[in-house]
């Protein structure tokens, strides 16, 4: 049968309907809106704050969704209690629409953000302590965001690597799930190099995003990241490394080279693409011939190349790659008639 408002109490099984009403009943509808003619948008506090979208077309048939796992039928407790608010809100005609919203309650996260504030400081600490015992995530979020670490890299990399256990099952394997978990605490410490950076401790910073690319790259092989949780750990540590790196005095940026270059080279990132985004930053601070002699050579063993028995076999795909960081130097720092010249000759590569 199809769902209107008018009908509702009669589509949804009588046991959802009852969730539903107390759901209700009990102020867990916190928040209901009609966004735009026909559509309303409600938020329903469970576990978790759950999201309900219901879409109604012009003859007044309901369309409902919810976020929550709930698949044991069409309709949830959740879409129940939204409906019934949505009557409440009606004049006599159920099928018409809303006539004023939803008085919004507060939500989890606002109860809990209102109870912190009444709090005192001593009061404060004593809270995080606890939790912080009771919870090693916690306990793991404190330190990284504010511990007392400086600009230490091997503190840094012990940090992620204890993000990193946290994800792990009895085998050591990260799993799906785990792979959350360890992302979560991660992304705590590539928050403080995040806030470095807007403090103006672009130096500070830089031991964190390596930190984070040298143990999250090898630990990933050994995880199931098909959420993407960890490559974005990965991604957003290349993409701070970058920044930070191009904002560094020139002294410190010949350093940077030095150090992108040689990890690129190094055996955890031989199979990933990673070690072309380290080479690329290097190229990114060339500035005399040098450094552009060392990185050229670099490459050329990268694509395997360099003739001298390496065990990097060279393919089209990793020449291109060689190729195209080439020709960013080139064209940063050569005239028209170079840049032509190289491009001619690697025509071949498609």
């Amino acid at each position: 049968m199809d769902l209107k408002l008018s009908n509702f109490k009669t589509v949804i099984d009588k046991p959802i309907l009852e969730r539903g009403r107390r759901y209700l009943r009990g102020g867990h509808v916190v928040d209901l809106k009609e966004v735009s003619k026909g559509r309303w948008l409600a938020r329903v506090e469970g576990n978790e704050i759950y999201e309900i979208a219901i879409q109604q077309d012009a003859m007044g048939l309901l369309t409902c969704e919810c976020t929550c796992p709930y698949d044991w039928g069409p309709f949830c407790k959740h879409i129940a209690a939204v409906l019934y608010a949505m009557e409440e809100s009606l004049p006599g005609n159920t099928d018409s629409t809303l006539r004023r919203p939803q008085k919004k309650r507060k939500t989890q996260e606002e109860k809990v953000h209102d109870a912190l504030l009444g709090l005192a400081y001593e009061e404060l600490v004593n809270l995080l302590e606890e939790l912080a015992a009771y919870d090693r995530q916690i306990a793991n979020m404190i330190v990284a965001r504010f511990g007392d670490v400086g600009n230490d890299k091997k503190a840094y990399i012990r940090l992620v690597k204890d993000a990193l256990k946290m994800g792990k099952g009895k085998r050591g394997y990260i799993d799906y799930y785990g792979s959350g978990r360890a992302a979560e605490g991660v992304r705590n410490i590539l928050f403080r190099a995040d806030m470095l950076i807007k403090q103006g401790s672009v130096k500070n910073a830089i031991p964190i995003y390596q930190a984070v690319i040298e143990t999250v790259v090898p630990a990933i092989a050994h995880a199931d990241d098909s959420n993407g949780e960890l490559g974005d750990c990965i991604y957003f540590g290349f993409r701070g490394l970058a920044g930070a790196i191009q904002n560094l005095p020139l002294i410190e940026k010949q350093k940077a080279f030095g150090y992108c270059l040689e990890v690129a080279q190094k055996e955890p990132f031989s199979g990933w693409d990673w070690r072309w985004d380290l080479a690329q930053i290097a190229a990114d601070t060339v500035t005399i011939n040098d450094q552009r002699q060392q990185l050229f050579k670099a490459l050329d063993k990268m694509a395997g190349n360099n003739g001298d028995g390496d065990s990097v076999w060279p393919t089209n795909y990793n020449n291109e790659q060689a190729v195209i960081i080439k020709l960013s130097v080139i064209e940063r720092l050569d005239d028209e008639e170079t840049i032509h010249a190289f491009l001619v000759e690697h025509l071949k590569l498609e």
